[in-house]
């Protein structure tokens, strides 16, 4: 079934053929084998299969982009599998005036929030492109190409706004109408508001201001204010003040917080960034969250997070220190990863990851992961082997051998 679904999606690449008469085609593959064993201690020897492709007309006036993936285990009893994230067109019927797209997407431009769906949207450009009027309609899928029972229907509309300006004001407004197709799920109309604006006075600050509201419910889901400043061109500091609704039908950007709270959690973050030369970056970040623990009873939770990066001539060095503390306990941690170019077709990477953590329920321990790669570069591949070993509350000892293939080929005809 498996051999199928590739062969017959791999046929329905087939007309970009006669589409790539003039254009820039960029190909991306991905192959990842390797032995463990599952929490049964069964032996799984999982492969795993990732492939893109974009096209661009020398004209721009068409994209045309796709990225599946399969798995499948010889040895093991897991199920086959294959996935088609996207599968999608963009051609500018009228150049700089009307814009038709189509096909399997994410695209959170004209959505609200990160869906994949079946759609077709049209898009209308005005004053030279500053303003944008748009459209779409389409189906909710979960990501399986044998999946053709849709989750829900979608209809929406959006609005981009760019005034004439150096330091233009952005301005973008979206409306879009859910019909679930599970019984004893309600229909929805969400709405979304943003702006940004950058002034040129001293540290050029930039303000962000942006909004979604479920009409049906007349609630805020979420409401967030960004202030970014820049005093100096390599020196940074952003701050964000936000407040949303953590439940899993909204599809919140750390859907973690939807597990440990039960209704609306507030955040306040600040993060500074200092590049002190092309080749060395730092940054540290703080977060202050409160939330709903029970119907009665709120919490706090903290974060921070301290990095460094690296790039000396033939090396990439990250490292990475955080904390965070809440209601059901603590973790601490740092993580450093090393690669290392050795003359100009091989490489060595190295990484260790080692977390403590401490729980409300008295469970305490230490987590481990290390990884070692020997990366090999001919012509256009990638050839990476190697092995990677856990130990946590759930594995004491996992050790795996890794096979990594990567593919990359840009082609440009005329």
């Amino acid at each position: 079934m498996l051999a199928l679904r590739v062969f017959i999606f791999t046929f329905c690449l087939l007309p970009w053929c006669f589409a790539l008469a003039q254009g820039f085609l960029t190909i991306e593959s991905e192959s990842l084998f390797s032995l463990r064993n599952n929490f049964d201690e069964e032996l799984e020897s999982p492969f795993y299969e990732f492939f893109g492709a974009n096209y661009k007309s020398n004209d721009q006036t068409l994209n045309l982009n796709t990225n599946f993936g399969f798995f499948i285990d010889p040895v093991g009893t897991a199920e086959q599998d294959f996935d088609l994230y996207q599968f999608n067109f963009q051609y500018d019927a009228i150049k700089d005036r009307i814009t038709v797209s189509g096909g399997r997407t994410s695209d959170p431009i004209r959505t609200i929030g990160w869906i994949t769906q079946d759609m077709l949207s049209l898009d209308m450009h005005f004053l030279e492109q500053r303003l944008t009027l748009g459209g779409f309609a389409g189906k909710e899928r979960i990501l399986d190409i044998g999946n053709f029972k849709n989750q829900a229907d979608l209809v929406g509309a959006h609005v981009n706004y760019r005034t004439q300006a150096t330091y233009p004001l952005h301005l973008s407004s979206k409306f879009q109408h859910k019909e679930y197709n599970i019984q004893g799920k309600q229909s929805e109309q969400l709405a979304s508001f943003g702006a940004d604006k950058t002034f040129a006075t001293a540290w050029s600050p930039e303000v962000l201001l942006s909004s979604r509201y479920n009409l049906s419910a007349s609630e805020a889901q979420k409401i967030e204010a960004g202030l970014d400043l820049y005093p100096t061109i390599t020196f940074i500091n952003r701050w964000r003040l936000m407040t949303y609704k953590t439940t899993a039908d909204y599809g919140i950007e750390d859907p973690i917080f939807s597990i440990i709270s039960r209704g609306r959690l507030n955040e306040i973050m600040g993060q500074v960034e200092k590049h002190w030369s092309p080749r060395f970056i730092s940054g540290f970040s703080l977060a202050y969250d409160d939330y709903l623990l029970q119907e009665t009873q709120r919490a706090e939770g903290y974060r921070g997070e301290f990095s460094l990066s690296y790039r000396p001539e033939l090396y990439k060095i990250n490292n990475k220190y955080y904390y965070f503390k809440s209601y059901g306990g603590y973790v601490v941690g740092g993580e450093i990863s090393v690669t290392r170019q050795i003359f100009d077709t091989n490489e060595i990477f190295i990484s260790e990851d080692i977390t403590y953590y401490d729980k409300v329920t008295s469970a305490k321990s230490v987590a481990y992961n290390t990884e070692l790669m020997f990366g090999h570069f001919w012509k256009k591949f990638k050839l990476q082997l190697g092995g990677e070993f856990n130990s946590n509350n759930s594995l004491t000892y996992d050790l795996r051998m890794l096979a990594k293939l990567s593919y990359l080929d840009q082609m440009e005809r005329n």
